[in-house]
């Protein structure tokens, strides 16, 4: 009796601390260091999905990260149901696209959100799986910056098809060459950094094409309040300052980031 009582205790997975101990930068593997002004924080490599997801519960150097993305997903996950009915019971006279259009990108972002909360949590579990989420989440980023140039093409230049087909197989096109640059193998780590960065913002600024063509065909009073122009630049403005952030790697890069655990971004 003792002995087996002594061999279940042996057995027993002890792999999910429930205060697991935090390293410093110096401490973990190459392919796990990510910013040198993020001294302390980390997670420890566990292999274990079970570790990683457990972490949830816990303060770490990625729970921002994480409840960052994961929350709002859960809020569009919640919304979004009661979104398409709104639609549908508002517009239901409406074509199926111009309905679809409508609900496009809250989808989009909803799945963007949903990979990021995969990267942020699983990052930690070795380099073979923290790779492959890292793709996921670029692969994300660029769905997202695909689907509110869709709608808003389709938006802005309604009724238009000529402009629609341009601006849509511009932007296609431009997803394509990113997808190259993002997602190569051989463009990983931190060492083309730039480039990934430089993909995101130049695929982003392409948007300033259709809004300048769309101003010169209706008008600025027209494209700036009933087309939508205004948004495009709100949501300009808030793509640099996401690309910004990241690229100077502010504020962590002040020196308030080397104790701190909650200024570690994502997109690296």
């Amino acid at each position: 009796m003792s002995l087996s009582y002594n061999l279940e205790l042996r057995n027993f997975p002890d792999d999910v601390d429930d205060t697991p101990r935090l390293y410093t930068l110096s401490e973990l593997p190459k392919w796990y260091q990510d910013s040198p002004h993020i001294q302390t924080g980390y997670r420890p490599v566990s292999n274990s999905y079970q570790s990683c997801v457990h972490s949830l519960s816990y303060l770490h150097n990625e729970t921002v990260n994480i409840y960052t993305h994961f929350l709002p997903a859960v809020m569009l996950a919640l919304a979004l149901p009661t979104l398409q009915l709104q639609i549908s019971r508002i517009y239901h006279d409406a074509p199926w696209m111009d309905r679809f259009m409508l609900t496009l990108t809250p989808m989009a972002a909803l799945f963007t959100l949903s990979l990021s909360t995969t990267y942020h949590t699983l990052m930690n579990h070795s380099a073979p799986v923290s790779s492959s989420c890292l793709l996921l989440d670029y692969t994300g980023i660029l769905v997202l910056i695909l689907a509110s140039f869709v709608s808003g093409i389709y938006a802005g230049f309604y009724n238009h098809p000529f402009h629609q087909q341009l601006y849509w197989s511009m932007i296609v096109a431009l997803i394509a060459v990113s997808c190259l640059l993002v997602l190569h193998p051989r463009l990983q780590g931190p060492k083309y950094r730039a480039h990934r960065t430089t993909a995101f913002i130049l695929t982003a600024l392409s948007g300033f094409a259709p809004v300048v063509n769309g101003v010169m065909l209706f008008g600025w009073s027209q494209a700036f309040h009933e087309k939508g122009v205004k948004w495009w630049f709100a949501e300009g403005v808030w793509y640099g300052l996401g690309a910004t952030f990241f690229s100077t790697r502010w504020p962590e890069r002040r020196g308030c980031g080397r104790r701190s655990m909650l200024l570690k971004r994502g997109w690296d």
